[in-house]
């Protein structure tokens, strides 16, 4: 049961995550104004905004790789399923 109580908790806090972000996406004023300015700069900010969105990819991506591959080796010795 108490697994249920953190997954409902943890639901409820990306919820609430979800909306209090929904007015940040709007841009502010100065950076709206370099963005339309110069092109050059525009595509310097689109590539800062790739680059902070990949950084939680990869280490979400990281983790994932370690839990797989401490699995793996701790099912060495059993039976494997019969799709190996």
């Amino acid at each position: 049961m108490k697994w249920f109580q953190a997954l409902v908790m943890a639901a409820l806090l990306i919820a609430l995550f979800h909306l209090s972000a929904m007015a940040a996406f709007a841009q502010c004023a100065m950076c709206k104004v370099a963005a339309e300015s110069s092109s050059e700069l525009a595509g310097k900010m689109n590539a800062g905004i790739l680059y902070l969105l990949s950084v939680p990819y990869v280490i979400i991506g990281t983790f994932a790789a370690l839990f797989y591959r401490a699995y793996r080796n701790r099912n060495n010795g059993r039976e494997q399923p019969p799709w190996h």
